[in-house]
């Protein structure tokens, strides 16, 4: 087997979701279980159980289990409920904000995914100045995706290639001062191109040469200034020496705020995939 190493960069535009709206009614009401402490709130694609687990001088600590009840997967999830108590510490999920009566907890990043028939379970500390008031609803956003400009960098790496067939390696970084979140990438494949294997990534959908691919479970969040890699077999129409990169890319994630382009970067690798360096 010949080895041929090329390294190409391509310059992308990363896409982000904004918050619109609350996923819609058909929620049931919270069914009360054991007392007011104990509830369980339900919708056609998640429940959410809470539970009091302990209790002292105006304060009380207690359990909120949110369960994927749907078909498919939950991402980068965060819960939305009313509450005049102050949530003063929580593990296993982050208070994203508290505007008057309005709290907004969100996943960890490690537990940003929830499978269909699976749960996690989130533990809070809270304290009242009269009369403990525990949630007893709750709401999740409805993400939607969006384009906007991004400071982000894709790399291709060609490792080793053969007569009718390659191995490539794809690196995406981060160079904002944000985390990425939830990342997916489409681009278009050189004609007769296909991809035969991927690892570290998946493919959601492919329509003709255009490819639609997705993060794995355990690197759907770039941390400011780090990367992600994935690798590819792609097989190829010729002889495996002039291997093109693919072009029309475009990368997307789950957010609700945006960045600007890294212009000047962007401005030298401009031509996606013809511009030779590091990410």
């Amino acid at each position: 087997m010949k080895k041929h190493f090329v390294k190409r960069v391509a310059s992308v535009l990363l896409a982000g979701a904004v918050l619109v709206s609350s996923i819609p009614a058909g929620q049931t009401r919270a069914a009360h279980q054991g007392g007011a402490e104990n509830i369980v709130y339900e919708t056609e694609m998640y429940q959410v159980t809470g539970k009091i687990t302990n209790e002292w001088q105006n304060h009380y600590q207690g359990e909120i289990i949110l369960e994927n009840t749907g078909e498919e997967k939950i991402e980068n999830w965060k819960l939305i409920f009313e509450s005049r108590d102050d949530f003063e510490n929580m593990w296993n999920a982050k208070i994203e904000s508290q505007e008057g009566n309005t709290n907004v907890i969100k996943n960890c990043g490690y537990n940003q995914v929830i499978q269909p028939g699976e749960k996690v379970s989130v533990g809070f500390q809270a304290g009242y100045s009269q009369e403990k008031d525990m949630p007893d609803s709750f709401r999740m956003p409805n993400m939607k995706w969006k384009n906007w400009g991004e400071k982000c960098r894709l790399a291709f790496e060609v490792e080793s290639n053969w007569k009718k067939g390659c191995i490539v390696k794809a690196t995406l970084k981060n160079v904002s001062q944000e985390d990425i979140e939830d990342w997916k990438i489409s681009w278009e494949m050189p004609l007769n191109y296909e991809i035969e294997e991927i690892w570290n990534a998946g493919i959601s959908g492919r329509e003709d040469t255009v490819y639609k691919l997705s993060y794995a479970d355990h690197n759907a969040i770039i941390e400011a200034g780090e990367s992600v890699t994935f690798g590819m077999k792609w097989t190829l129409p010729g002889d495996g020496e002039d291997i093109q990169m693919p072009e029309n890319i475009r990368i997307t994630q789950m957010r609700d705020s945006s960045l600007k382009m890294d212009e000047q970067w962007h401005r030298r690798a401009s031509g996606a995939g013809k511009f030779c360096g590091d990410v």
